[in-house]
Order: structure tokens, then sequence, then C-alpha cells
């Protein structure tokens, strides 16, 4: 069970969250805003609650690297801590230094980041053959969808979306929900695919491998397991990698179910 989510949150503040959006795999979506409930209290309780009744949940630079930007899961955690709920997001994972989900009333469950997957260069470069230029979220999903663009909502970005009604409020959180929940679900879910092969293969968890700095070593140990031993460059000693377009062969993987 798999659920797309995303947060909005006070633009400048690090725990000011008032917004929640889900996704499932299997169509069922909503979203969850704070003045909707009695309590600020309430409001994380119930977002939890959506959260760990699933095994898995993605969603866009949620966890961050390499940047000063306070990320989606801290601003959950920080505002969970904020108004006395329990959070379900550690501050620093056990296989990096930026956080995740851990929840004990589902310990199954694990969170991804779907930035990080499509920012890997053998993503970008073998499954979407150089099309992804910009890593914002839409422009990503462009490039997945070329003949069908969604985009935001018109009229509405994250600089003015804290000023509108609240049903334009959730449509709009609910959109970029909805652009995750398309590309974790292309093909069948292909992707993910991808990652549950490589974790297979290299006996680690899908929640590490969609994380890895450089998926690309990961790669390397499952083709040549695969009987794809990596070709090397005869003037410089250099792997020749598949995602380069020189490979012939490609990772086969059972569709998620």
């Amino acid at each position: 069970s798999l659920v797309n989510v995303d947060w909005e949150y006070v633009d400048g503040s690090d725990s000011d969250v008032y917004l929640f959006a889900y996704i499932d795999t299997q169509g069922k979506q909503g979203a969850l805003h704070i003045d909707d409930f009695n309590t600020p209290r309430e409001f994380a309780m119930a977002v939890n609650k959506v959260i760990e009744s699933y095994d898995y949940s993605v969603a866009y630079w949620s966890r961050g690297r390499d940047s000063d930007k306070v990320t989606d899961l801290m601003q959950w955690h920080n505002f969970c801590v904020k108004v006395g709920a329990p959070s379900i997001v550690v501050p620093v994972s056990d296989y990096d230094h930026h956080p995740t989900i851990r929840s004990l009333n589902n310990p199954k469950h694990r969170h991804i980041d779907a930035y990080l997957i499509h920012n890997q260069t053998f993503i970008k470069s073998g499954v979407y053959k150089g099309a992804i230029g910009s890593m914002h979220l839409d422009d990503v999903h462009l490039a997945a969808f070329l003949n069908r663009k969604i985009g935001k909502l018109p009229g509405v970005s994250g600089e003015n979306v804290n000023d509108q009604p609240i049903e334009v409020q959730k449509a709009y959180c609910l959109r970029d929900a909805q652009l995750v929940y398309e590309l974790m679900t292309k093909n069948n879910g292909q992707l993910l695919g991808v990652m549950q092969v490589i974790a297979d293969y290299i006996s680690r968890d899908i929640e590490y491998v969609c994380h890895a700095r450089d998926m690309g070593y990961l790669v390397e140990p499952v083709l040549t397991e695969m009987g794809y031993p990596p070709q090397r460059d005869p003037e410089t000693g250099k792997a020749i990698h598949w995602w380069d377009e020189k490979y012939t062969g490609g990772l086969v993987q059972a569709p998620i179910r």
C-alpha cells in the first residue's frame, strides 16, 4: 500500500504547517486543512493516522539534500512537536543525515523522496533519455508525460497560495500530490519496480536505494550479477554505463501491484 503526499506551510516558517493532501494507488484521495479541526494537535494526529495506514509514503523534495531550506518532513516534525502531537518523523535516519518517517504504529512504513530518485543520473539518462531539465515537480512531470501538461493551478503558486480560499488551497496541494502519484505509478509503477530490483540484489531496504547519493555504484553490481558486466572504454579504461545508451540490455522487473 502506497500513498503520495504533500504538505503546505506558511512561507518563511519552519513549523507552521496548515494543509496536507494525499492520493493512494487505489485512487483514494483527500485534503486535510488545519481549520477543519478543533485544535492543531487534532490536525496533526489525523495526518499521522493517514500516513501510518500505508506501508509506503512518497513525497517530492520531502527530505532535501545540499540545501539550507527546511524540508517538508522537518517542517512536519517541528509542527508536531510544537502542538504536542507524537511525531512520526525522525530528524536523522539510520543510513544518512536526513529525516525520514519511522512509525511505531506501523514499523513497516518507509518514506520515499521522489525528487531524489528523479535527480539520479542513471534515471535522468536511462529512463528519461535526457528529457528532464529543471527539477521542479511540474517540469519533471512534463518530461514523463510529454503530451499532457497538467502543471499548477492557474494563478496560484507557492507565493500566493496562503492567501487563497481554503478550497483553492486544498486543490493546489492535492494537485502536487497528483503529480507525484502520476510519476510513481507510470507504467504500472515501473520506476519503483526498478528500485525494488536493485534493493533485492544488494539486500538493502528500498528506501536506502531510493535515497542513495549516487545510485550508479549500486546499479553496477546488479548488472554484473544479471550477466551484464560493465564494458570499459579501451582508451580510458573507464566503465561505459548502460544509462549512457551504449548498454543494450535492461533491468527487468515485475510490475508493482
